[in-house]
């Protein structure tokens, strides 16, 4: 790593010695200084690609772990919600077979009996639905949250895979000094 920065910082200064030489008065043609410049530019994108590069790729390859890592969490929450979703559908069916069979045993019964134990049948019907569909509610929010998650992780992905697909070594490059300006702007 300290060859690679002497080595730089020897290209730097004799690429500085080119770029102030075509800012005072020279005597090369204009085609001459052109290249010079060029040459310069080539320079100086070569030393950011030496450098740049490794840690880029580097970035690019944490990132895609940690999108997985974040999809398989995604999915293993979605089933886990769909498992405690059908369990509360059971319980739902198994809770209106039960307040049938209390109703059947209560119809036995004499009118007034059955008339107060419809009512709190009713009355505790009603909690129970209350109650399943508010903790439905709260598992499809959670559940929707999670699938929104999921959904993002994913879009993030494939825009990700289109744009390396997509695009050529122009905006590859293009791309890619963007984000050098970019970061020398940070810095």
């Amino acid at each position: 790593m300290f060859n690679r920065f002497l080595i730089s910082i020897v290209l730097v200064l004799n690429f500085s010695d080119l770029i102030f030489a075509g800012e005072i008065k020279n005597n090369f043609s204009p085609a001459l200084t052109w290249a010079g410049r060029i040459f310069d530019f080539l320079g100086v994108v070569f030393i950011l690609v030496y450098f740049l590069r490794k840690p880029t790729i580097e970035f690019f390859r944490e990132r895609t772990k940690r999108i997985k890592k974040e999809i398989g969490k995604a999915e293993k929450l979605e089933r886990e919600i769909v498992e405690k979703l059908d369990g509360i559908k059971t319980k739902m069916e198994l809770l209106d077979e039960e307040i049938a069979k209390i109703k059947d045993e209560y119809e036995k019964n004499a009118e007034s009996l059955e008339k107060r134990i419809m009512e709190e049948t009713e009355v505790e019907m009603e909690r129970a639905r209350m109650r399943a569909e508010r903790e439905i509610e709260n598992m499809v929010k959670k559940g929707m949250e999670e699938l929104k998650k999921y959904a993002a992780l994913k879009s993030i992905e494939l825009s990700e895979k289109m744009l390396k697909e997509r695009m050529n070594k122009g905006e590859k490059e293009r791309f890619f000094e963007e984000i050098i300006a970019t970061l020398e702007k940070k810095n």
